[in-house]
């Protein structure tokens, strides 16, 4: 039990630290002066923007709305990333008897945790650029391939603290 509290804590530390980034780079930006009063004005707005007003000002709620999704979804995926491995490797210390099930990832895992983070990292990026790129085609299935491994990285986590 008190593995799978640090691992819920450390999940959330990482989801945390990614908003208040954003927020941060956003009060920078404003301080600095890369937003005119009329930008700052239009955000405001967008926020309060109520359902009947004009279809310019639901579109900048739109747009802002569309242009946190991606930073979202690659929160996600680092946080799932972050409780596979480290759940996997708590339960290899737990279980001598126990190996990675991942073939691709075993050699990584046994060169430990640096490895293992440095090439999952490598393919959480692969999988963001696709959505990327997706996303300016303008395809509708954009997020598909980052929330499938975000789901997989999850599945694989959640099998991980189930051994005893």
């Amino acid at each position: 039990m008190k593995t799978t509290s640090s691992l819920h804590v450390a999940l959330l530390l990482v989801l945390f630290t990614y908003a208040a980034e954003a927020q941060v780079a956003t009060l920078i930006s404003r301080q600095q002066g890369t937003n005119t009063p009329s930008q700052n004005t239009a955000i405001k707005d967008a926020h309060s923007a109520p359902a009947s007003s004009p279809p310019q000002q639901q579109n900048r709620v739109a747009a802002k709305r569309d242009s946190q999704a991606p930073l979202l979804l690659f929160t996600a995926l680092e946080g799932s990333t972050i409780f596979d491995l480290e759940s996997t490797f708590r339960t290899l210390e737990r279980c001598p008897n126990c190996r990675e099930g991942n073939p691709l990832m075993r050699p990584f895992v046994k060169a430990g945790r640096p490895a293992s983070y440095a090439f999952t990292t490598g393919v959480n990026l692969l999988a963001f650029y696709t959505s990327t790129k997706l996303r300016k085609q303008g395809k509708k299935w954009w997020y598909v391939p980052t929330l499938a491994y975000t789901g997989l990285h999850l599945w694989a986590g959640i099998q991980n603290t189930r051994i005893k």
